[in-house]
């Protein structure tokens, strides 16, 4: 089943910013399959290949409005509904003077309190959001585990050019849901990707 969806664009000169493919089979390794991109558009998920995609139009109310689950028809035509296996990588910017990154992971957070997602990866455009979402948030991204890249992401512009000189260092979020496959994330990104962390005790350890 596929949703026309939002697009992943941030505050670096208002351009949109699609997942390079390099990032996207690592996202594939640890989530097994992309069920839900909640943050995406047509153009986008021909890189992605999420099963489901909504933008800001998807069934009048935009993700932030919808479950993030996984639907699918079987053989029998039946809907079956289930936990899905999220990635987003959000848009930038603000709505009502609310940020979008923020607003986004809040909903994430409580699709997974609700038992919508099996396991997701949030991708954070600019490291900024780990120290944002400490507040006015229900978890911090410093809650789950992650992995800082060591070298910038250079993210693909919309046509397919990568964009130059990358304006920000950006890491993503493993979280997990109804399973967990944080060891399988620590092994995918770990060391050749970045440098991964996780919260033990309420502190960080890597």
């Amino acid at each position: 089943m596929t949703v026309a969806t939002a697009n992943p664009r941030h505050l670096s000169n208002s351009n949109e910013h699609f997942t390079p493919d390099w990032l996207l089979d690592a996202v594939r390794e640890v989530l097994g399959s992309i069920d839900l991109d909640p943050a995406s558009c047509e153009e986008a998920n021909k890189r992605v290949n999420a099963q489901m995609f909504y933008d800001a139009d998807s069934c009048g109310v935009g993700a932030l409005g919808l479950d993030w689950d996984s639907r699918e028809v079987n053989e029998a035509g039946q809907l079956v509904v289930k936990p899905a296996n999220v990635f987003c990588n959000p848009p930038g910017g603000k709505v009502a003077n609310k940020s979008q990154i923020k607003l986004f992971w809040n909903k994430l957070i409580e699709q997974v309190e609700k038992g919508n997602i099996r396991h997701a990866l949030f991708l954070a455009f600019s490291v900024e959001a780990l120290q944002s979402t400490q507040k006015k948030t229900d978890k911090a991204m410093l809650d789950f585990p992650g992995c800082m890249f060591k070298d910038r992401v250079a993210y693909v512009q919309p046509g397919g050019s990568i964009a130059k000189s990358p304006p920000h260092s950006s890491s993503i979020i493993y979280i997990p849901g109804t399973f967990d496959a944080t060891d399988r994330f620590f092994r995918v990104f770990h060391g050749k990707l970045g440098k991964c962390w996780k919260p033990v005790n309420g502190h960080l350890v890597r």
